[in-house]
């Protein structure tokens, strides 16, 4: 009688419970992953470097645009919450009601400074925006 109900149970574990298909599979997911990760982060090195050293002379010329528009930090830090769900802050120009602020709003280039955000592992090029949270802070 045990043996009879043993072999019913040794039936029933290859489908439920087979540890050489299912860690397999588990494994290469998690390599997957990592290997993932890591493509897309040294992407976001290269990619955000070579940008930030090739828009240097637009940032500059923007900032002291800005500056010269108003006085005040000529950036801002706004809280997010990131992809993992811990908060960050997303530097952004600080934009006024203006022709230099209604410039850089329609050509897209209040996103430059999230570039540095790019290279401190706070965002991905290849991730969604960042949410949006109550509260803003200059730096």
């Amino acid at each position: 009688m045990v043996l009879k109900q043993f072999s019913l149970l040794n039936r029933a574990l290859p489908t439920a419970v087979n540890t050489r298909t299912v860690m397999p599979s588990i494994t290469r997911t998690v390599i997957a992953s990592r290997l993932e990760r890591a493509f897309m982060r040294t992407f976001d090195i290269a990619f955000a470097s070579s940008a930030l050293v090739l828009a240097l002379p637009v940032i500059i010329a923007l900032v002291l645009a800005l500056k010269l528009e108003a006085p005040g930090p000529a950036l801002l830090r706004q809280r997010r919450v990131g992809a993992d769900g811990r908060h960050i802050h997303v530097y952004q120009f600080r934009l006024r009601d203006s022709a230099v602020g209604k410039f850089i709003r329609e050509t897209s280039l209040d996103e430059l400074p999230q570039l540095l955000n790019v290279l401190l592992g706070d965002l991905s090029l290849m991730d969604k925006h960042p949410e949006l949270l109550k509260g803003k802070g200059a730096i």
